[in-house]
């Protein structure tokens, strides 16, 4: 401007036609690991609202389906396993617990005070003092199952049923008993007789071997005795500290130990020098010892390492399995040996020694999903809407639960780390199968389609495959509002417009978990491209620079 002239104002009244411009260049200047695909075009954002509000929670020991139960479900749950039961005698238990050195008179007192006559059954367990149990902080407590009503469900009034199970899930702190009570062939047939008998047996009693159903309020599986905490929108982002894995901070890696530069040559045997670091004259002690205990535990010494067993790997690599801390006993494995040198890294010459063999690895923690176990315990979708995406072989399976590989297969829909994983192109697949059993046009048995159900109508049929589950699933759904069915729409339509916007503009090879900074610059200006077609713009001139350059081969 210093060099050109003032130019005149031009002779117009009014200039039409000339819409507001917004350039998209092809810079990339992001150099955070923390900013992805997505949560660069905001589907992170979108998704984890999602998550909270449609998840479906499985527990983490027996991959079993957690949910808010209350009492007309567990009323109508009950009634269901009656009939396949063939009517039943039943007693509904609540649990107390109580110091274990309580005496049977101060049970009776403590009854007496309570209204209540009878206990079930008896046992002792061990009762964390925090959050989680701990050995050391563990106390061991009595356990009473109070009996709060006993009947057969065909002859009992609804409204008795009800107030027992109020009563019981309010005085057992949300959790409910039913015990199943088999009864000998010569049953008595006598109704004031029977509760009699159901007492006087003990509870291992062979010819009265009760099966036991289990219910809880809250996000309480009643199986395993775990509690969940409410789902929250920043529990499903690793940018919050309520959903980022606590090792690795959310960055989903974590500087350690890389075995590609311990065993750089795996061509070389043990004795020959496989392991790099114990090769120096400081460290010809540690070598000794390996090839000393090698030979004790018939690991072969003159075999290539890439021709070792998965077994004897884990050997050299994690030590003995019976290592008791002494290093002259047994070996101590190529772990124990770096965390040695950690424990001596205030020396600059073992600071220098630990830097040649450090690199990026995924996190141990998370197995690189970047978020808390409790965030990928969340699944959304059903069992065929998963498969037709995604093979079942290929779920991540998260770190820290107690599932097998066909427990997690067997489970319905997909966590936000699968998600993650996912190309573009079939997420959009998943959410438009979502989108069309939302609208009620593809809905399976046992889905809502009003409340988009997905938080308690895949978790009821994740329990049973009969087809009360949809009556059920019907129980629970109205809970959730007219207002909230539309929150969830409204997302649906967020995720799969931005879905379909990233598909049409040719980078649906992408995955929401891919690093910006890994990006080229043409997919950098087609993400803004996109994120600014989101925002529904209209009237608007876009300026591209070179939109044809920098992006995958096709």
């Amino acid at each position: 401007r210093q060099s050109l002239d003032r130019m005149d104002k031009p002779a117009v009244d009014k200039v039409e036609g000339v819409p507001p411009a917004i350039a998209i260049d092809q810079t990339n200047p992001v150099r955070s690991s923390r900013s992805t695909v997505g949560t660069m075009t905001e589907l992170n954002d979108h998704l984890k609202l999602l998550f909270s509000r449609a998840g479906s929670l499985f527990d983490k020991d027996t991959a079993l389906p957690v949910q808010h139960d209350t009492p007309e479900p567990i009323y109508a749950e009950l009634v269901r396993r009656a009939v396949h039961a063939a009517n039943p005698r039943v007693v509904l238990t609540f649990p107390v617990e109580l110091p274990a050195d309580t005496s049977s008179e101060e049970v009776a007192q403590w009854l007496s005070a309570s209204g209540f006559t009878r206990i079930h059954a008896e046992r002792e367990v061990e009762v964390a003092q925090g959050d989680r149990p701990k050995a050391s902080t563990a106390t061991r407590r009595k356990v009473l199952d109070v009996v709060a009503d006993r009947f057969r469900l065909d002859g009992a009034e609804k409204a008795r049923v009800l107030e027992a199970i109020e009563g019981a899930l309010k005085r057992g702190s949300g959790r409910l008993t039913v015990y199943v009570v088999k009864e000998p062939v010569q049953a008595v047939d006598s109704a004031g007789a029977a509760p009699e008998s159901i007492a006087s047996h003990p509870l291992g009693d062979a010819a009265y071997d009760p099966a036991l159903w289990r219910f809880s309020t809250g996000l309480h599986c009643p199986q395993s005795d775990l509690r969940y905490s409410d789902p929250l929108a920043s529990m499903f982002s690793f940018n919050s500290a309520v959903g980022a894995c606590e090792a690795c901070r959310g960055f989903g890696r974590v500087v350690g130990v890389d075995y590609g530069l311990v065993i750089p040559n795996d061509k070389l045997t043990l004795r020959a020098g496989a392991v790099k670091p114990m090769q120096t004259p400081a460290w010809q002690e540690c070598q000794d010892d390996l090839m000393r205990h090698a030979e004790a535990a018939g690991i072969p010494r003159d075999t290539p390492w890439y021709k070792l067993t998965d077994e004897q790997k884990h050997w050299v690599l994690k030590g003995s399995p019976h290592w008791n801390g002494k290093w002259n006993q047994h070996w101590f494995g190529v772990d124990r040996f770096f965390e040695y040198l950690e424990s001596k890294a205030y020396k600059m010459h073992i600071r220098v020694l630990l830097s040649k063999y450090r690199s990026y690895t995924p996190c141990g923690t998370c197995g690189g999903a970047r978020l808390k176990t409790e965030s990928l315990l969340w699944r959304i979708g059903s069992k065929a809407q998963a498969d037709a995406v995604l093979p079942p072989s290929k779920r991540f399976m998260p770190q820290g639960v107690k599932w097998t590989r066909a427990q997690l297969e067997a489970l319905p829909g997909l966590c936000l780390h699968d998600m993650m994983l996912m190309s573009l192109d079939k997420l959009k697949r998943f959410f438009d199968s979502l989108q069309l059993q939302l609208d009620g046009s593809g809905a399976e048995p046992g889905v809502s389609a009003e409340a988009s159900s997905t938080r308690f109508a895949s978790s009821k049929s994740a329990s049973t495959d009969t087809p009360d589950a949809a009556l059920r699933a019907g129980d629970v759904a109205p809970a959730q509002s007219e207002a909230e069915a539309k929150t969830l729409k409204l997302l649906f339509e967020e995720v799969g417009t931005r879905l379909k916007y990233l598909c049409d503009v040719g980078i649906g090879y992408l995955t929401l978990d891919r690093q910006s900074r890994t990006l080229s610059g043409g997919e950098v200006q087609r993400i803004n491209l996109t994120t600014a077609l989101g925002t529904s713009l209209v009237n608007t001139l876009f300026v591209l620079d070179e939109p044809s350059i920098g992006l995958h081969p096709r």
